[in-house]
């Protein structure tokens, strides 16, 4: 069994209930499922996973962990913008996005960061790397985050979703590409959230255009830093 299956069946049996019962309390249709769900021979669908959290109110962070939450991230795509897991396929045309040098000391490297997707992991936070596509060509980068992204940060911000990377390439800048995909980005994180109540990103104070987007976009500034990085936050329960 396996841990993940392990808790299920711990939930289940803490509330005393049958495999039908939970099945049906999380939209299956055989006990089947569950059974072979609790015993690691199937994976269960993240939606499945959240409805059951937010059923028996267990943080799913018991669940997951560390590891990266299967998204359906081509639910969130537009006609003429693609979200994508990053894998062996994409991962270098990635690291190769650049933006205009006037925004380079706004914006660490994709490289950088997908490094540090890396270590954040290893120190148990969970991350969602993503990539931006359109007319099937990557043109940028998205980084989501909860937990440990360095000492800098703590409290609150620790056990909320943060946008820690969004980044357009240069020749696709000025297209209003950014903020249609922060939009977006905003219901990823609504999809994945269960007790959270914000999301949050941060933006050395002079760039001003970051801070215009993210405002157009419901974040408000607070009196809080990451680092020298000013935080706004967006606030779930609205």
């Amino acid at each position: 069994m396996t841990k993940l299956g392990d808790k299920i069946k711990e939930i289940r049996t803490s509330n005393n209930l049958t495999l039908q019962e939970f099945a049906d309390s999380l939209g299956y249709t055989s006990p089947s499922t569950i059974n072979k769900i609790e015993k690691g021979v199937n994976d269960i669908a993240f939606n499945q996973l959240v409805k059951l959290c937010q059923l028996y109110k267990v943080d799913i962070n018991e669940f997951v962990d560390n590891t990266i939450i299967n998204v359906d991230l081509l639910k969130y795509s537009l006609p003429n913008l693609e979200f994508r897991e990053i894998n062996k396929d994409n991962f270098y045309d990635v690291c190769m996005l650049d933006v205009k040098s006037e925004d380079k000391e706004f914006v660490a490297s994709n490289e950088m960061s997908l490094a540090e997707a890396y270590l954040f992991k290893s120190m148990g936070a969970y991350v969602l790397p993503i990539a931006l596509y359109r007319n099937r060509a990557p043109i940028g980068f998205i980084m989501i985050t909860k937990g440990y992204i360095g000492d800098n940060i703590k409290g609150e911000y620790l056990n909320n979703y943060c946008i820690l990377r969004m980044m357009i390439e240069a020749k696709h800048q000025n297209k209003g590409l950014g903020k249609l995909a922060l939009k977006q980005l905003i219901e990823i994180i609504k999809s994945i959230s269960i007790n959270e109540s914000f999301i949050w990103i941060s933006t050395e104070e002079k760039n001003a255009k970051a801070i215009h987007v993210y405002e157009d976009n419901g974040f408000k500034k607070t009196n809080d830093y990451c680092g020298e990085e000013i935080i706004l936050k967006y606030d779930l329960n609205k």
